[in-house]
């Protein structure tokens, strides 16, 4: 998968390492498996409404 074809995933790993959060300790902290996470970041996936505001919140995003 090219890197544009997953800009949320991609939005999502870099600000969780910056923030220098394993996967584990990212996916724990938002309250979802390690897999769904890896899925999001690396395969494309679309996190729920509910885990994309939880993201958000967590990073200090800019939701737009």
């Amino acid at each position: 998968m090219s890197k544009n074809t997953n800009f949320t995933g991609n939005l999502i790993k870099e600000a969780r390492e910056n923030y220098k959060y394993t996967t584990e300790e990212c996916a724990e902290k938002l309250g979802i498996s390690t897999r769904y996470l890896q899925k999001i970041e690396n395969e494309g996936n679309l996190p729920s409404y509910g885990t994309l505001r939880n993201i958000v919140q967590l990073f200090s995003m800019d939701a737009n």
